[in-house]
């Protein structure tokens, strides 16, 4: 009786090692797969990590421009309109070699449109704009009246003519803030309303246009100059009024200019020192750039963009 009891257990001698077989079986199939997806894993951890090292170091590079910028560093403040200045990084940020790039734009250049923007030194000697007159002012906007001039005297005397291709006015800044205008416009003399393409709006540059644009093509080109014509010694002026909803309002940067044909571009600002700055830094194959406003002497990042490789 002894031996037959003790029969089933003798017979499952062996089972154990069966067991042992198929797990060593399932873990060939799973481990394999499992250790390629962990080193897959690492690889991509590391990429990723080498990536957000040279994105923060091309960011160090465009933080350390608008340092410069901000305290007047000499290498940017001798730069001229249209020119660009670059440097690399006295130090490696993260292991990574910064190379920075810095152009000097006119504000001009951030508000005109590019097909109508002509590059080169603005003259400053034939536009008058009047200190913007408070008409009426509530609790909820005050309305200002504006009169701008123009004298064209021909350089050294001489008899050529200027057409006016565009004429702006550009405040700054009301962010979140309401403008209407402009209306009530009044033109004079040699400033007409005869062939004006559009009057509009805008917000740029961290404020606010008024831009008058005349007829400039024929459908196909921009060819025809069809705005207000001046010969030497000829006057005009325009007036508006426009208002802003933020009673507590008080304008401080102005920047009033006209587009003339013969690649002309005269202009009037109380802020003499602003300008738009373009700043590129690259950290290996990441690039960062940003688009800064500068306005007396305050700083106003318009544009934060990164190129990722």
């Amino acid at each position: 009786m002894k031996k037959i009891l003790n029969r089933p257990t003798r017979d499952e001698k062996g089972q154990a090692l069966m067991i042992v077989l198929v797990l060593l079986l399932v873990g060939g199939l799973i481990i394999a797969p499992l250790l390629g997806y962990m080193s897959t894993g690492l690889k991509a951890g590391q990429s990723n990590e080498n990536l957000m090292q040279r994105l923060y170091a091309a960011d160090a590079g465009v933080e350390d421009a608008l340092y410069k910028i901000k305290s007047n560093y000499a290498a940017f403040a001798g730069l001229k309109v249209d020119e660009a200045y670059s440097y690399t990084l006295t130090n490696p940020v993260n292991g990574k070699t910064v190379s920075v790039t810095v152009s000097k734009m006119s504000l001009l250049e951030s508000i005109v449109d590019d097909s109508l923007y002509k590059e080169g030194q603005p003259h400053e000697d034939w536009i008058t704009f009047d200190t913007p007159a408070v008409g009426v002012q509530t609790a909820d906007y005050v309305e200002y009246s504006c009169n701008l001039t123009f004298n064209y005297v021909a350089q050294g005397g001489g008899l050529a003519k200027r057409t006016i291709d565009q004429i702006g006015v550009f405040f700054a800044p009301v962010p979140g803030v309401q403008v209407d205008g402009p209306y009530d416009i009044i033109y004079t003399s040699k400033i007409s309303a005869t062939n004006l393409q559009s009057v509009n709006s805008d917000n740029v540059a961290g404020g606010f246009a008024f831009i008058w644009t005349w007829k400039l093509f024929d459908g196909t080109k921009w060819t025809q100059h069809q705005g207000p014509l001046f010969n030497n010694g000829d006057t005009g002026a325009l007036s508006f009024k426009f208002k802003v909803y933020d009673p507590e309002w008080v304008y401080s940067i102005y920047f009033v200019w006209a587009l003339v044909k013969q690649d002309d571009i005269s202009f009037v600002t109380n802020a003499p020192d602003s300008y738009q700055w373009l700043i590129v830094a690259t950290a290996g194959d990441t690039e960062v750039s940003s688009a800064v406003l500068q306005l007396c002497g305050s700083l106003d990042i318009r544009d934060w963009e990164v190129s990722l490789k």
